[in-house]
C-alpha cells in the first residue's frame, strides 16, 4: 500500500538522519553576523508568494492565509522565528514534516517533506538572503549554488568519464 510505501521510506530516513538522537548546537550564531529581524512586513509579502493551492503540512494552514493575520499577530510570529534564529533551533511544536509521494512521469513515487506553514513562510522570508551568501561565497571547487544542481554535477562526472576512456586516461571523482 502506499502508506506502507511511505512508512518503509520514512524509517529508512530516520536511520540516515538519526531521528530520535538528541541533536545539540554546538556554536551558536554570532550576534553580529545574523540577519535582519524579521518583520510583520517581511512574513506577509513571504506568504503572498504561495500559490492558493500549495500543498498543506501537519498544521493544516495555508500560507497564504497569514496574510490575513493583524500587523501585531505577525509581529508576534516575527518576534518569535527571530528568537529561534538567536538560539539555532525550531520549538518543538514545528517539528512534523508530512511526506507526500507524488507520481513520476516513468513511474514510481517521488517523496516531497511538507513542512508546517510557519517554516515555509520563514524560508521564504530569508530567501533573498539565503541567494545573496550564495553568491557572494560560491566557488569553483563546490559544486553548489545557481546552475550546479545534483543532475548538473551528475551529468558532468559522466561526462569527465567517458572523455576520459576515449582518450585512454585515467579518472576519478
Amino acid at each position: 500500500s502506499e502508506q506502507a510505501e511511505v512508512e518503509a521510506t520514512a524509517a529508512e530516513w530516520a536511520k540516515l538522519w538519526r531521528a530520535g538522537q538528541d541533536y545539540f548546537v554546538e556554536i551558536l550564531p554570532d550576534p553580529q553576523k545574523r540577519p535582519p529581524q524579521l518583520t510583520a512586513s517581511d512574513l506577509r509579502t513571504a506568504a503572498a508568494t504561495f500559490s492558493p493551492s500549495t500543498g498543506l503540512g501537519a498544521d493544516n494552514i495555508a500560507p497564504r492565509a497569514f496574510c490575513r493575520l493583524s500587523d501585531e499577530s505577525l509581529d508576534a510570529l516575527a518576534r518569535l522565528l527571530n528568537a529561534m534564529e538567536a538560539i539555532g533551533c525550531w520549538a518543538t511544536a514545528l517539528a512534523l514534516v508530512l511526506i507526500a509521494l507524488l507520481p513520476k512521469n516513468d513511474g514510481g513515487k517521488r517523496p516531497i517533506g511538507l513542512f508546517p506553514s510557519v517554516i515555509r513562510i520563514w524560508m521564504r522570508a530569508r530567501r533573498p538572503i539565503d541567494d545573496r551568501w550564495e553568491k557572494e561565497n560560491s566557488r569553483e571547487q563546490i559544486f553548489a549554488g545557481k546552475n550546479k544542481g545534483a543532475q548538473r554535477a551528475a551529468w558532468g562526472e559522466a561526462f569527465s568519464a567517458e572523455a576520459a576512456i576515449l582518450q585512454e586516461e585515467d579518472q576519478a571523482q
